[in-house]
This record gives C-alpha cells, sequence and structure tokens, in this order.
C-alpha cells in the first residue's frame, strides 16, 4: 500500500500542468499519492476509477484521455505486460524519497519488461516536472556506469534518420531515463544505437513510436 507522498508547492504553478485541465491536475496529484514506493500503479482505467473517483460518475473515455495526456506531455510512463497495462512517474527516484528501512519493493513489473503504449515524450522546450532532490536509497547502478555517455535527444534524432527510423528522439530520451538505461535483462545499456536499431526491428514499438498511437 502506498505511503505518503511529497507533492511539492511548485506543482501548483509549472507552467505545462497549467495548461491541463483541473481534473487533470487532480488526477496526477492522485496518481502521485497513490503509486508505490517505486512509482508504479496499475493502469486499468476501471481500477483508476474505483481508487481516484469513487464518487463521480466519471467515464472510462475521460480517464482514458487524462493517462494520455499526462504521458505526452511527459509526466507518466505507459506500457504494457501481457494483457495488463501500468503506469510509472518518470524521475520519481528524483523526488520522493523513501527510507531504505521502509521501502518495499513494488508488485508492477518495471518500464524496462513492459512495451510502451503511449507516445510519451517532452513537450517542445519544456521539461518534465522535476521538484526535489535525488533518491538516496536507491543502489548505485541503477544508473548508468561512468564510462556510458547519454545521448542527446538531437544525437539520437540524427542517428535514427540515418538508418531511416522516423522515431521521436525526445520521447526516446526520456523513457530510457525513467528505465534507468538499461536493458531488459537488467544490465546497463553499453550502445544506444544498438537499442534504436532493436526497436526498428520491433513492430509494436515501431507502431507507437512513429504513428503516435494509443494502443489500450
Amino acid at each position: 500500500m502506498a505511503r505518503g507522498r511529497v507533492i511539492d508547492k511548485e506543482i501548483f504553478s509549472h507552467e505545462i500542468l497549467g495548461t491541463l485541465s483541473i481534473e487533470t491536475r487532480y488526477f496526477h496529484q492522485a496518481l502521485i499519492v497513490l503509486a508505490d514506493d517505486e512509482g508504479r500503479l496499475k493502469g486499468s482505467s476501471l481500477y483508476l476509477k474505483g481508487k481516484i473517483f469513487p464518487f463521480d460518475s466519471m467515464k472510462l473515455s475521460v480517464i482514458e484521455k487524462m493517462v494520455d495526456q499526462l504521458a505526452t506531455n511527459g509526466f507518466l510512463l505507459v506500457y504494457q505486460v501481457g494483457d495488463d497495462r501500468f503506469l510509472a512517474h518518470p524521475k520519481w527516484d528524483r523526488w520522493q524519497t523513501i527510507r531504505k528501512d521502509r521501502f518495499k519493493p513494488s508488485d508492477c513489473p518495471s518500464p524496462v519488461d513492459g512495451i510502451p503504449v503511449v507516445n510519451q515524450r517532452y513537450t517542445a522546450g519544456s521539461p518534465v516536472l522535476d521538484l526535489t532532490r535525488p533518491d538516496l536509497t536507491r543502489p548505485k547502478d541503477a544508473q548508468p556506469t561512468p564510462s556510458f555517455k547519454k545521448p542527446t535527444p538531437q544525437e539520437v534524432a540524427e542517428y535514427a534518420k540515418s538508418i531511416s527510423y522516423d522515431l521521436d528522439a525526445s520521447y526516446f530520451v526520456d523513457y530510457q531515463d525513467a528505465r534507468g538505461w538499461k536493458l531488459k535483462g537488467g544490465q546497463l545499456i553499453k550502445d544506444w544505437k544498438a537499442v534504436i536499431r532493436t526497436w526498428k526491428k520491433r513492430p509494436l514499438g515501431e507502431t507507437v513510436v512513429k504513428k503516435h498511437e494509443v494502443v489500450l
């Protein structure tokens, strides 16, 4: 069960969140409160309605739309594992500090084990909400090794273009940031270009990233 979470006062004046509806902003804060110690939770619209809007006649289609808005603006990762959908907060470790003696591993699978199902990217020129400090409760190897140089969106875009792959470069960098730049098996990424070539070969990944379709 999720414990108390930090909601920084700056969240109320965040310029990108401020462009979204009041309902979506309320929904976003509720997702923070409901997330487990690793920033994850179930993504079923029916589950979210029962947890966040139990007394409201909120349509499931409205919830789907809010999830999409938060994801496309970089505030959520949405991914599929088997037949189930899950949500994860990007950069969770940077602004939620969980005491080591109280930390409980997530019951939800990691985004690294799933397939992204929403176009999750930064809004052009605007950063994802990043309000506090690094989390000291995570193992050091959760970050890329010193020898690894994270590419910029421009570098990703240039390489994708060189192999004729229509990839949302900002989305790619954001998604890998949330996963700690790790492969599905948990190993740290050593060659980000190889990852892009792998993405290009995946039919589902190509559909999601290239056409920006929502698969729910």
